[in-house]
């Protein structure tokens, strides 16, 4: 008769004793888990016993009285002893990290890793003298497109020139090119022509084309970003070379500002880029001396600078060639926004004959501006770094922009002093210090009004004054990108 048990897996609870009474034994000697005290039920392991357990505490207590007997040197600055691999592990650890930020990454680190492009063309690279079509330039730079095709490169072209093209096409009349009707007309007038000069001369190279345009619009609502995306990553997956515009025809304020520098900086985000080229009518960035007059004069081309580096937009100067909308503050800029999201910028000169071949050669030429810290945003802060436009701005007292800018907190309502704007809950708002110096962009939880009158309290009082709380914060730090 089976011996009757309390507790199966406790082995003090058995009635009976030995084999032929259902006393469970040890398992096998050769079972690892037999050393560790655990019980063999008829193929089914329970334990642990209790002289395992009582092993593994007696050899806990050995190894700490070893421990504590073995002479120790201070913690060094690493956080970890001098002695044992553990510590030599850290501390080489904590050198290395060192090392990786004193030492940036070369220009050929960046560019060698780059398998998808974004190459933004300005209107003067195939325009001669700023009013002729320069038809052999745009053939040699479509042929360079062509060339990076060929090693397996992923290439997205934002191509400005319809506006030019237009103006070219109806003989260069005299209106004032401001004046924002003409624009759209003339922008109508020549993005026919501009594609059907990709079409013919890519089609040399047995490559086909598809025009992609866009307004501001498209990329401010997330749902329509995201199809975007989709429809540009069907076109590379179909082997066609998408060119992108901004819908000049429709746009108001967007041609007065140079937008296809920004919209090239948005399109890395949709489509991925590891690369973002802006040719121009200039060679690269330049350094800057002022004389005593104020007269800024350039003097040496900047190889290479981060895009983090103050110095960077001061030495960004105006537009050279009357040409296009957008001058070098603009694709200064259009760089910065490219780097939040982890992309370097070449800046270079678009007429110079293979120009693209060179800079995947990794040749020093043009300036690369390299991504700054924290950068490299991914899912929805792509979009809310490079896409969304902001409707609004809350301006942070001292201690929330530390916690913030420092720690990637959440914004709460206690540090919110000021509420510019009218908005609903779920819009995209600026986050500014006192005086206005913006640091960074995010969702809101709540509407304008409602925020307005929660803040400055504590997250416990939202209930009390609004009637209900859907978060403790204003701008949760999943919703929140630092610029």
């Amino acid at each position: 008769m089976a011996p009757s048990l309390r507790n199966p897996c406790d082995p003090t609870s058995w009635r009976a004793s030995g084999p032929k009474h259902g006393r469970p034994t040890l398992a096998h000697s050769r079972d690892p888990l037999a050393t560790r005290g655990w019980l063999d039920l008829g193929g089914q392991l329970c334990g642990p016993t209790l002289r395992g357990v009582d092993a593994s505490r007696s050899a806990r207590r050995r190894r700490d009285r070893a421990r504590r007997a073995r002479p120790q040197s201070p913690p060094d600055r690493t956080g970890a002893r001098g002695d044992g691999p553990r510590a030599a592990h850290r501390a080489n650890e904590f050198i290395n990290q060192r090392r990786k930020r004193r030492k940036p990454m070369k220009r050929s680190d960046w560019i060698s890793k780059a398998e998808h492009w974004v190459v933004k063309i300005g209107s003067a690279v195939f325009l001669r003298d700023a009013r002729r079509l320069d038809r052999p330039a745009f053939a040699a730079l479509v042929e360079d497109v062509a060339s990076l095709l060929a090693r397996g490169k992923r290439v997205t072209l934002v191509s400005s020139g319809a506006v030019a093209l237009g103006r070219e096409h109806m003989g260069w009349p005299d209106e004032d090119r401001s004046d924002i009707p003409s624009l759209q007309a003339y922008a109508a007038i020549g993005q026919s022509r501009l594609m059907q000069m990709y079409a013919d001369e890519f089609g040399h190279h047995g490559h086909k084309i598809a025009q992609v345009l866009f307004s501001r619009g498209d990329l401010d609502d997330r749902r329509r970003f995201l199809n975007a995306r989709m429809a540009l990553n069907q076109l590379h997956r179909l082997g066609v070379v998408p060119i992108v515009n901004e819908n000049d025809t429709v746009a108001t304020e967007e041609l007065r500002f140079g937008d296809n520098d920004r919209l090239a900086a948005m399109t890395c985000g949709l489509v991925g880029a590891d690369l973002l080229v802006i040719l121009s009518d200039v060679e690269a960035v330049y350094d800057v001396e002022t004389d005593d007059e104020g007269t800024r004069r350039f003097t040496e081309p900047i190889s290479q600078i981060d895009a983090d580096d103050p110095y960077l937009e001061q030495v960004a100067g105006p537009s050279t060639s009357g040409v296009g909308r957008g001058g070098m503050l603009s694709k200064v800029q259009a760089a910065q926004t490219a780097g939040r999201m982890g992309v370097p910028t070449v800046i270079s000169a678009g007429k110079r004959r293979g120009i693209l071949t060179e800079i995947a050669d990794e040749d020093e030429i043009g300036t690369l501006i390299t991504p700054g810290s924290g950068s490299g945003l991914a899912g929805k802060k792509v979009w809310l770094g490079a896409g969304a436009r902001p409707v609004g701005r809350l301006l942070c007292d001292e201690g929330a922009v530390r916690a913030l800018t420092q720690r990637g907190a959440s914004l709460l309502p206690s540090g919110v002093s000021t509420v510019e704007g009218d908005f609903p809950e779920g819009s995209v708002v600026e986050l500014a210090d006192r005086a206005g110096k913006v640091f960074g962009r995010g969702l809101t939880v709540y509407g304008s009004e409602e925020i307005r009158r929660i803040a400055g309290h504590h997250s416990d009082e939202i209930e009390a004054l609004l009637g209900y709380r859907v978060l403790d914060t204003v701008v949760h730090r999943d919703s929140l990108v630092m610029l």
